[in-house]
């Protein structure tokens, strides 16, 4: 039989102004708080918990359920017609009770501001990157945590492959880099100095587009343009077009290549599998 296995991934969170403790206060506001995340399907953290480590940490729990409606169309399968209201009427369904429950774990490492997750839990259930997304951008928004709080910068983290796939475009066409402001002190040397410019003018984000001239076989990007990019792909995207020798179309983005790690839970409960796994992000 098959080892249970987890997939882990990763996502940059980033708030401005992020004074000591925002981030702790940031999820102990959104906790609790349900997101409709795709079709029925609802999603809500609990509380952030601590963790006995050195840089400081909290872990907590994604919850997804289907919220049934029971105002919507049923259906009657034994007449295979809808249901009349009188029949709707006999359903009796407690109003906390929610079925097709999934859980997902997640730690935050404050120091870092890395959310990292398990994109599929030991029961072989999924929470793609994209739903993660979304969920933490609408649990972060001015709509939960009103309009005083920080602005709050969500990206998944990609492969280190991502931005490789890019360069290797052999005709490439077009490069587009859009950067949402990183916290400054997460800047090496060179990133800071490529991004005074945006911070100085108070700017939020920044969007770099290079196309081709006519007659120049692939766009050619310089340091100054790649250390961009590479601030971009875990604070913003990174998408490249162009075609292959042979002139079949390529499209790749940053946004599509998710760093991913799996896990296998071997003789260890499954928490434990997930938190042994952190290290390698």
């Amino acid at each position: 039989m098959a080892l249970p296995r987890l997939l882990i991934g990763a996502i940059n969170i980033s708030a401005d102004p992020h004074p000591a403790g925002v981030y702790r206060q940031l999820f102990e506001r959104a906790a609790d708080h349900p997101v409709l995340i795709w079709g029925s399907d609802w999603a809500k953290i609990t509380e952030p918990q601590d963790r006995e480590t050195t840089p400081s940490s909290f872990y907590g729990r994604i919850l997804v359920w289907t919220e049934i409606d029971k105002d919507g169309k049923w259906l009657n399968q034994e007449k295979n017609k809808e249901a009349t209201t009188a029949e709707k009427a006999s359903i009796q369904i407690p109003t906390t009770l929610d079925p097709n429950f999934r859980s997902f774990n997640f730690v935050f490492l404050e120091e870092r501001h890395l959310l990292v997750l398990e994109y599929r839990n030991e029961l072989g259930e999924n929470f793609g990157p994209a739903r993660a997304e979304k969920l933490f951008s609408r649990l972060f928004s001015s709509e939960i945590l009103g309009p005083e709080a920080p602005e709050v910068s969500i990206t998944v983290v990609p492969s280190h492959e991502a931005l490789g796939r890019i360069y290797r475009i052999p005709r490439l066409r077009r490069l587009e880099i859009f950067v949402l402001r990183p916290n400054a002190d997460d800047l090496v040397k060179e990133q800071r100095r490529v991004l005074d410019k945006l911070m100085n003018q108070g700017a939020r984000s920044q969007s770099l587009e290079l196309k081709k001239r006519a007659k120049i076989k692939s766009l050619t990007p310089d340091d100054e343009t790649k250390t961009l990019a590479e601030v971009a792909a875990t604070n913003g995207h990174v998408t490249g077009e162009g075609k292959t020798n042979d002139g079949k179309p390529v499209l790749e983005s940053t946004k599509d290549h998710p760093k991913t790690v799996a896990v296998d839970v071997e003789g260890s409960s499954s928490i434990a599998a997930f938190f042994a796994a952190i290290r390698r992000f």
